[in-house]
């Protein structure tokens, strides 16, 4: 990822993230630490599978930020599977300062608590009340969030460990407290899809990986149905 005339690399199991200025002729690499991690996370136990799916680092060269996102129970601990809407769940994301001097600092930017969500209209009339994942702020508005739920069907009856019956796509205004969009997620079922289309699709339903925002496309120049 770039910010600025930054490079930035993430770890998500060790907690920070690793920054090269492109045109600092000495090449010097500064280590910044999340302003919180995910506690008890052990790389072995978890992997990238959990460590991804509840913090997300998001940049935008055009608003020159760097965000950090990360969601746990409401006791503080990790989310587990014994999840339950009585345990509840809190969304904390800060943004990283950059001064001229190359200083670099965290700050909370928005506090969001699964009792506030639920109460709206989207999640009181069909929304399932169930942790939010992969937090990715929005390209085009640095207050806009967008996040996947995942609801579980378990091995009794699917036969399959993991096994998400319904995936949602939630975009929240975070500055309002509103919920700006949701919708549900295709999962090969639908009409007029490629073979190819569909096996994609499939993949992603079953192996959801952060739906990570892009602007690479703006860069590309792309001709008559070339794809």
């Amino acid at each position: 990822m770039a910010v600025g005339s930054y490079l930035c690399w993430v770890d998500y199991c060790i907690g920070g993230i690793l920054l090269c200025d492109a045109f600092d002729a000495s090449s010097r690499l500064q280590y910044i630490p999340f302003p919180d991690k995910l506690p008890n996370l052990d790389r072995a136990l978890h992997g990238r599978s959990v460590s991804e799916l509840y913090q997300g680092v998001s940049v935008n060269e055009d608003h020159g930020f760097i965000k950090f996102a990360m969601v746990v129970q409401g006791d503080g601990q990790i989310i587990n599977e014994r999840f339950t809407p009585a345990s509840g769940f809190k969304l904390t994301s800060w943004t990283m300062k950059i001064t001229d001097e190359s200083n670099m600092s965290w700050a909370i930017d928005s506090l969001l608590d699964s009792d506030d969500l639920w109460k709206l209209d989207d999640f009181a009339q069909r929304l399932p009340r169930i942790p939010l994942e992969f937090p990715v702020v929005s390209m085009a508005n640095p207050s806009t969030m967008c996040f996947v739920l995942r609801e579980e069907k378990g091995r009794a009856e699917t036969g399959y460990r993991n096994y998400y019956d319904d995936t949602w796509l939630v975009t929240i205004d975070m500055a309002n407290m509103t919920v700006m969009s949701s919708c549900q997620y295709i999962n090969g079922k639908e009409e007029n899809l490629s073979p190819v289309d569909v096996k994609y699709v499939k993949f992603k339903y079953r192996y959801l990986q952060p739906f990570i925002s892009s602007e690479l496309p703006k860069y590309l120049k792309l001709y008559g149905s070339a794809r």
